[in-house]
């Protein structure tokens, strides 16, 4: 049985694999298991550039998570 809290502790993994056709798809594994496939990206700076941007939402969006607490 997992802790909830180290769970929570845990982030989300990025990984970047290249298709067929050459184009970059980004593969980002949630803590629980959950894969998720984010294709057709032109390069790699692209889809560096859409890790990074979701990276800052996810903590905008759960700052207690991140240990970063929004200021008042």
């Amino acid at each position: 049985m997992t802790c909830p809290t180290l769970a929570a502790m845990e982030k989300t993994t990025y990984g970047l694999m290249r298709q067929k056709d050459g184009r970059i798809r980004v593969e980002m594994t949630k803590p629980n298991g959950r894969l998720r496939i984010i294709p057709d990206f032109r390069d790699e700076a692209k889809a560096n550039a859409w890790i990074i941007q979701m990276q800052r939402l996810l903590e905008a969006a759960q700052p207690h998570l991140f240990g970063t607490a929004k200021r008042a």
